[in-house]
């Protein structure tokens, strides 16, 4: 089935072969891809976002989820935890995307689960990967004011058919900051709810975050993603 093209705030010109999942993998890891924009094929649709990151209520909030996971994966020897332009791809979800955030651990990379993929001329030098196929443990998105509703409900979807086990939602651009994190259940995501002081549990690091956000200096944001162990 060919793929639809949908631009969202800004044109770009996309090659008339591309219109499969297959045609559009071979393309991603060809020099011809583009090196700015997200790009992303979720269900036989090639969705392209090249609206500017709003620097405090995507660009802020994305950093301190992402550092704060890093520093825990760091810490636990769990995994690794990549931010912004690291792909996933699924096959039978039929999903080519970039998450926001991406947290896979070294049991899902030494069991097969996901497969680290070479750029197609890499270099001799070891670690040379653009791209992972198969179910990350965790990705996270941070909701864009130009693609809401693919960040909200088309990629959702497609990720939990990808198999991935957790899924988190942070939106700060409505009047009250919005954090969620959704658990698989039998046929859909399912919604974790907060403890008495406003943590969620994540099962993927069994431990429990809680997001919240405040005006900074010069007219900017804040963002604190507190972690704390579960018993």
């Amino acid at each position: 089935m060919s793929a639809a093209i949908v631009f969202e705030d800004d044109l770009l010109e996309i090659p008339a072969n591309v219109g499969t999942f297959d045609a559009f993998r071979r393309w991603v890891h060809s020099p011809r891809f583009p090196e700015r924009g997200r790009i992303d094929f979720v269900a036989n649709k090639i969705e392209i976002d090249m609206s500017p990151e709003n620097l405090f209520h995507h660009g802020e909030l994305n950093s301190e989820i992402h550092s704060v996971l890093y520093s825990l994966a760091k810490r636990e020897q769990w995994g690794h935890v990549f931010v912004d332009r690291a792909r996933i791809s699924n096959p039978k979800a039929r999903l080519s995307a970039e998450p926001d955030v991406t947290a896979v651990s070294f049991e899902a990379i030494e069991t097969g689960r996901v497969h680290l993929l070479p750029a197609a001329k890499s270099s001799k030098k070891p670690g040379q990967f653009i791209e992972m196929e198969g179910s990350p443990d965790l990705v996270v998105e941070v909701v864009s004011e130009g693609s809401r509703k693919k960040d909200t409900l088309r990629l959702p979807s497609r990720y939990f058919r990808a198999g991935i086990r957790e899924f988190w939602l942070a939106d700060a651009l409505q009047e009250e900051l919005r954090f969620e994190i959704f658990r698989r259940g039998r046929s859909d995501w399912v919604r974790t709810k907060p403890d008495a002081e406003g943590f969620r549990r994540s099962e993927v690091f069994q431990a429990g975050f809680r997001l919240t956000g405040c005006p900074s200096r010069a007219g900017g944001w804040r963002y604190d993603l507190k972690m704390k162990e579960l018993s």
